[in-house]
């Protein structure tokens, strides 16, 4: 669009204005701030070309600077202010009218809430000739005042609801309301609102008359509750008049926007609905007004004009109404002499910039010359025939938008504010959606700062679109961070049958809330499977990190660091689950419930996420915050919230905020779930309940400052049997299909991941499991004595015609190899090469880390020496090797290597030669196994050997010395030693039986007082005793046992002389 003036002279002067503004201060911060800038920004570009043309100067706390806002970026100037309550600063007048002074501002835009509706702002403003963007002093306090408001509203003939200043009214000039008729209708004390409610009858409203926002606003339903909640208005809007009203039942909450200007007209802008609140709060918005009787919305807008022309009003306001869904009757609520949040709606329905026609008003421009205005009114937008904005008729909305507010704020939680920080705020404007936020991805919502942070809004040609457009606008929007927010809970609004059909009211979603409405969590199982393994993940992350910190400074780091085993307890839903996550790999985690384990991979992401992998090609993205409170854990977009297993006796601040004041005295005997302490939390007074039943004790000071978790006071229970605590889970992982709503429900006593069955996948599953044992990783006793015979069947399958180096997806295996050489290992006849080729690099992967400690190394050796051959960056890899070499079944697992290995031993002789070399303890039964391995490859026939042996045995019967020789002859090995066993040639079979039980103990024991004899009536069977001592302590074992085979009345005469439980067959 091209500009249409060259200067803002020449704009005012075209347009009949009065004044040129050329520097307005914001008095105001968070989404209020960021939209007047933007939205004024727009209109100077639209208008001259130079969105630059107004300069725009802003306040901003040290807590607003810190959590990066955003309406700082776009300020041409910006002036730091006090911190703390808004008192300290965009509600302080002084500090406004300062630094509008300083600053050289030609006006100041408050935008809603803080000093918006304070009549001194206007009023000092004027003393300095600085322009307010907004009404005067006197509309603002007759209207503004919702008492005041009130009372004009009844002399003015508006219908009003049951109130403490009902019939009351002005006379005379209506723009003043006298003083004793004012004062008639406040509530002066505690005491007086009890006197006042019992006239009025239940249920009722306490308000503040200078709240809003949902702030200064308590419902009560009996007597009992009004003191507290009128301590609470008090408290929120401090030296805020204070009135009471009928609350009204099974009403809507209905709008209508005016704007004015200094020239004494009036007009109205249609209407918004925003009947869904909770707790007086707007969440959802919507326009232009629908279902209602008809006539209806034109008596509002009517009389809406009439009130704002009676008090001489400027500027934008909004009137709010009651409009009752049976009888179609409407009430007078207030008049808001500000902008409200949700004027968006109405921007989008009528084309009309509302920022940017306050800042045409203040240069003194009237409403018919103001080109949004002319356009609404279907004139040329920069003509100047008049408009009779009595007679002349708007053009009727051809869309219907949709308003959801995004706060911080818990909805599980009865939408109690929280604040803290986000790592991640993203989203997609669309076509018919787009939104705004106060902060972006890095930021956070400070505790003095309002629960909102964004507003979005989906516009479409019908309702039914416009909701549509908002469920997708909903679902494209990311936040991740500390803080809670209502967006899960927005969808299932939205989605409500009630909400579609418009048929609710302002208690609907109170109702919804009182009656726990919950959005849909994902299945148990699988948010207990994601904490699980965020924990486990974020638990060894962090070990890892504090190791490779102190390898940095110079320190040996302690093996603890390396555990692999992580035990995690979650609480969801009053269920304790204690799951057990082993590290099976550097990017998987085995999951155990119940004795049934569960495969889980994962990959970290850039944001901290985790991407995980499930069996049936499930990888849900998950990401987690834990604060003193809970753990919430998203998934896929959906949230688990877990809670943490605490004492209830301990009463615990929930979020950071200030103590106000407790409801009880130390000593009193309290009621489990009443109200025991009043905290302020982003300017909303948040009242705590107690847990238990019993005997309280205060512990905290009213006045200071507390942090989520400090103990506020505790409890001593008169019924320890009445406290409840979480049940313990007996159920195993069920399939994953079911946790993902479908599939069967036998439960996994094993990984189903860790089972296959083709020969490929099979040979991979295998080398893989080798591999990551090899390198320290872990899995529990059971899931590791299945998994040997899985290593043994997927070994072999490297041996099918079909399975290939390269299809194994394993670059260890094949980075040192040429693509001939790989081709050729990929042949179908190539099967013995490509296992002794996986063979060989499995066993040099074993000598890498082994070979690191020979010589009787200690671990500090070790490490000092990895470390000074390693750069800062590369001392992972001493993790890595620290974390190899203290693996829980890595030696096993070599072992069986070594077992399969037999075959090709001839061709794998360089690598076992180099493990028979070691000489450290932990790795004897590898070196065992290798050493009997080269002595077998250099071995005579077994015919050849079993007759040597049998010589040698004859002799050593009668030498002890000899037999001592024979134990350690590994030439001899067991397939030869048992051929003897079924000898019935004496001399040879006793001396084999000795040699084989010697064998059987030798490393752990010395074995001395051997003997074997037959038994006398069964010559088949040999009876053997002895006596072991540990070669440690020396302590002598004594033990009896059986050769060949007996019955069991064999057994018990043989028990009768063997020493007690000391009897067995071997």
């Amino acid at each position: 669009m091209p500009a249409r003036f060259k200067s803002l002279e020449e704009l005012v002067a075209a347009l009949g204005g009065r004044r040129v503004l050329r520097r307005v201060l914001i008095a105001n911060n968070g989404i209020a701030a960021l939209k007047g800038i933007r939205s004024m920004r727009q209109w100077a570009y639209e208008m001259l070309g130079d969105e630059g043309a107004v300069q725009f100067v802003c306040m901003a706390t040290p807590e607003d600077i810190k959590v990066n806002v955003e309406y700082i970026k776009m300020a041409d100037e910006t002036v730091e202010v006090p911190g703390g309550r808004n008192s300290n600063n965009y509600a302080n007048v002084s500090v406004i009218v300062e630094i509008a002074k300083q600053t050289g501002c030609d006006a100041v835009w408050a935008g809603w809430g803080h000093a918006s509706e304070n009549p001194e702002l206007p009023r000092k403003l004027k003393e300095f000739g600085i322009t307010f963007l907004g009404p005067p002093e006197g509309p603002m306090h007759a209207l503004g005042d919702k008492i005041a408001s009130t009372i004009i509203a009844q002399t003015a003939q508006v219908p009003t609801i049951a109130w403490s200043g009902s019939g009351l009214q002005c006379s005379g000039d209506t723009n003043e309301v006298p003083q004793e008729t004012f004062d008639a209708a406040c509530i002066r004390d505690a005491a007086h609102c009890v006197e006042v409610c019992k006239g009025l009858g239940f249920p009722l409203m306490i308000k503040a008359s200078e709240g809003g926002g949902g702030k200064g606003i308590r419902m009560v339903n009996s007597i009992e509750e009004v003191e507290n909640a009128y301590h609470a208005v008090a408290g929120e809007v401090l030296r805020s008049p204070i009135f009471v009203m009928r609350l009204a039942a099974d009403v809507r909450h209905l709008e209508v926007q005016l704007l004015a200007d200094e020239q004494g007209n009036v007009m109205s802008l249609r209407t918004r609905d925003c009947s869904v609140q909770r707790r007086h709060q707007k969440i959802i918005e919507e326009g232009p007004v629908v279902k209602t009787i008809p006539g209806t919305l034109q008596n509002m807008e009517a009389a809406a004009v009439r009130l704002a022309k009676m008090v001489g009003y400027r500027s934008v306001g909004t009137v709010e109404y009651l409009y009752h869904k049976g009888t179609g009757a409407f009430y007078f609520l207030e008049l808001n002499p500000r902008l409200q949040v949700e004027h968006t709606v109405t921007e989008l329905i009528t084309g009309v910039n509302l920022p940017a026609c306050m800042l045409c008003v203040g240069m003194g421009i009237s409403l018919d010359r103001i080109p949004d205005v002319r356009g609404y009114y279907s004139k040329g937008r920069f003509t100047s025939d008049p408009i009779n904005f009595e007679k002349d008729c708007p053009s009727e909305p051809n869309v219907h938008t949709i308003a959801c507010r995004i706060t911080a704020e818990n909805p599980d939680d009865s939408f109690a504010p929280s604040s803290g920080s986000i790592e991640e705020l993203t989203f997609r404007n669309s076509k018919n959606a787009w939104g705004y936020f106060s902060i972006s991805s890095h930021g956070g919502v400070h505790e003095f700062a309002d629960s909102q942070f964004g507003h979005i809004f989906s516009t479409a040609a019908t309702r039914e679109e416009a909701i549509a457009g908002m469920v997708l606008a909903l679902k494209q929007l990311t936040i991740r961070g500390e803080i809670r927010t209502t967006q899960e809970y927005l969808l299932k609004l939205l989605d409500m049958p009630a909400f579609k059909d418009s048929d609710i009211s302002t208690a609907w979603l109170d109702g919804l809330i009182r009656s726990r409405l919950r959005v849909e969590a994902p299945n148990p199982f699988l948010s207990v499977l994601c904490a699980a393994t965020f924990k486990a993940v974020e638990r060894f992350d962090a070990n890892k990190a504090k190791y490779l910190s102190f390898l940095e400074a110079g320190h040996v780091p302690s093996s603890e660091l390396m555990t692999t085993q992580m035990p995690v307890s979650l609480v969801l839903d009053q269920v304790k689950y204690d799951v057990v996550c082993t590290k099976a790999s550097a990017n998987e985690w085995l999951l155990q419930l119940c004795s049934s384990h569960i495969l889980v991979g994962y990959r970290r992401l850039a944001d901290r996420g985790l991407l995980l992998s499930l069996e049936g090609g499930r990888s849900p993205v998950v990401y987690a915050e834990e604060d003193a409170a809970c753990l919430r854990v998203n998934i896929d977009g959906r949230t688990a919230t877990f809670t943490h297993e605490v004492d209830p006796t301990k009463l615990r601040s929930q979020m950071p905020g200030k103590l106000v004041r407790f409801l009880v005295k130390d000593g009193e005997f309290v009621k489990a779930h009443s109200p025991f302490c009043e905290v302020e939390v982003m300017k909303m007074y948040i009242q705590l309940k107690t847990a238990v039943t019993g005997t309280i004790s205060l512990k905290a000071q009213p006045g200071t400052t507390v942090h989520a978790g400090k103990i506020l006071a505790v409890v001593e229970p008169d019924d320890l049997a009445n406290i409840v605590r979480a049940e313990e889970n007996v159920k195993q992982w069920p399939p994953i299909a079911q946790m993902w709503g479908g599939g069967d429900a036998t439960p996994l006593t094993t990984p189903r991941s860790m089972t296959v069955t083709n020969a490929q996948p099979k040979a991979k599953k295998a080398v893989e499991i080798c591999c990551n044992l090899i390198s320290g990783f872990d899995m529990p006793k059971e899931v590791f004595e299945k998994s040997l015979v899985k290593i043994a069947e997927g070994l072999k399958a490297l041996n099918e015609p079909d399975v290939t180096l390269t299809g194994l997806a394993i670059g260890w295996l094949v980075s040192d190899l040429d693509p001939e050489q790989r081709a050729a290992f990929d042949s179908k006849t190539a099967g013995t090469q490509r296992v002794i080729h996986v063979l060989k690099r499995l066993c040099e992967r074993f000598l890498d880390v082994e070979a690191l400690y020979e010589g009787g190394k200690l671990q500090q050796e070790v490490v000092d020496g990895l470390r000074s051959e390693r750069e800062a960056d590369k001392l992972q890899e001493v993790f890595d090797i620290q974390l190899a070499h203290s693996g829980a079944y890595r030696y096993r697992v070599m072992s069986q290597l070594l077992t399969y290995t037999e075959s090709y031993a001839p061709e794998l002789r360089v690598v076992l030669q180099r493990i028979s070399a070691l000489n450290a303890a932990k790795a004897s039964a590898v070196v065992f196994s290798a050493r009997h391995l080269l002595r077998k490859i250099d071995l005579p026939c077994a015919d050849f050997r079993r007759q040597e042996l049998k010589t040698q045995l004859t002799a050593a019967r009668k030498d002890k010395k000899a037999m001592k020789e024979l134990v350690d002859e590994l030439a001899y090995g067991t397939d030869v030693i048992s051929s003897f066993l079924m000898d019935n040639d004496n001399d040879a079979l006793q001396p084999a039986l000795e040699l084989f039980l010697r064998r059987v103990y030798a490393g752990a024991f010395e074995m001395s007082d051997l003997h074997c004899d037959r038994l006398k009536n069964d010559a088949q069977t040999w009876f053997a005793h002895w006596t072991l001592n540990t070669k440690s302590n020396q302590n002598p074992l004594r033990h009896d046992g059986i050769s060949g085979s007996t019955s069991s009345e064999d057994l018990d005469k043989l028990g009768e002389k063997a020493p007690e439980n000391a009897k067995g067959i071997l």
